[in-house]
């Protein structure tokens, strides 16, 4: 419980702190020493508990080094440490968090459109895997720019554990995420016809069928 708490308590100030541009401000400081307190505190309980509490303490350490002005690639590296940890402990919550975090900072600190594309589409999915559809659509909106046209290869792996590359226009999922929205008075079928229409389209296709 203690740690859930300074866990969320640091969340909060980091929050406060990307508004706050000036770190030469008092607030700043006040806010930063006071992120600094939860990130010790998260680094006593870890050096007790690793197990449970590392990757909690890894993503607050990185909110710290961000905004302590650290350099960028170190932020990474701490915020990929925590989704890393968090995804062997199966926490997807706070693998969300970590993505989304991530994302964020390389948004603000402007490390090229790829990067951004490829972390928004990171946390995009770890929001959508455990049903949070409205931190999906906020972050769609929010990253819409940089995701739109933009292509990925993904690899997929079947149960025969074979792969398959499969190159996914950013822009097609962006619209068909977006039949859902107007899907409340709207029948299955019609649903599932407006979905596959604008993939077809998309892909240039005459035909295009879904397999379940």
């Amino acid at each position: 419980v203690d740690y859930h708490h300074m866990f969320h308590r640091g969340s909060f100030l980091a929050r406060i702190l990307d508004q706050l541009e000036d770190r030469n401000s008092s607030e700043h400081r006040e806010k930063l020493a006071d992120l600094q307190k939860c990130r010790d505190h998260l680094q006593m309980l870890n050096d007790k508990f690793n197990l449970y509490v590392r990757p909690h303490y890894y993503l607050i350490h990185a909110e710290f080094l961000h905004h302590s002005g650290e350099d960028s690639a170190s932020v990474m590296r701490w915020y990929q440490k925590a989704v890393s940890e968090a995804q062997d402990q199966k926490l997807q919550f706070v693998v969300g968090i970590g993505l989304n975090r991530l994302a964020d900072f390389v948004l603000k600190q402007q490390l090229g459109d790829r990067m951004i594309a490829l972390q928004a589409c990171d946390a995009i999915r770890a929001w959508t895997k455990i049903g949070y559809n409205r931190i999906h659509n906020d972050l769609t909106e929010k990253f819409c720019a940089y995701i739109t046209g933009f292509e990925i290869g993904i690899s997929i792996s079947s149960s025969s554990s074979s792969s398959v590359t499969e190159t996914i226009d950013m822009q097609t999922i962006a619209k068909a995420s977006r039949v859902g929205n107007y899907s409340d008075n709207m029948d299955i079928p019609t649903l599932f016809s407006n979905m596959l229409g604008i993939i077809r389209i998309n892909a240039g296709a005459s035909r295009c069928c879904l397999i379940v």
